[in-house]
């Protein structure tokens, strides 16, 4: 059984996505936190997106420890072709969910694509790199 629930993650997604009602005038709010992820970018309301930190904190640490920063191997992150499996080698989601968890990870600044966007192409089959920050 993973350890990741893709329908939590993207529980966590619709909660700091903004409502209508929070978009005055067709105008994001100044507070907004932003991420650029694999395909997709997103704006977040920072407040309700804080109050998951620890939940995503959580859920980061159970991918393999590849994705860490200050992982043993040395390695600066793994493909997010790999993201997909937790730690015990499970698949927990699809690629979508991947994005999902890429973009709260950014925005929360937990996460991050070490090799800039302009040089993917040159990665094995042009797929981003992503590490865990801490």
């Amino acid at each position: 059984m993973a350890l990741i629930k893709p329908e939590r993650v993207r529980e966590i997604i619709i909660d700091v996505l903004f409502n209508q009602d929070e978009i005055v005038d067709g105008k994001i709010p100044e507070d907004t936190a932003f991420a650029d992820g694999i395909i997709a970018k997103a704006g977040f309301h920072r407040g309700r997106l804080e109050s998951h930190k620890d939940e995503i904190k959580s859920i980061l640490e159970n991918l393999p420890i590849n994705f860490r920063k200050s992982n043993v191997g040395g390695r600066d992150g793994d493909s997010i072709f790999r993201m997909c499996f937790d730690k015990n080698n499970d698949r927990w989601g699809t690629h979508a969910n991947v994005e999902e968890l890429c973009l709260l990870s950014i925005a929360l600044d937990l996460g991050e694509f070490p090799i800039p966007r302009e040089l993917w192409i040159m990665l094995p089959g042009g797929v981003p790199v992503f590490s865990i920050k801490y």
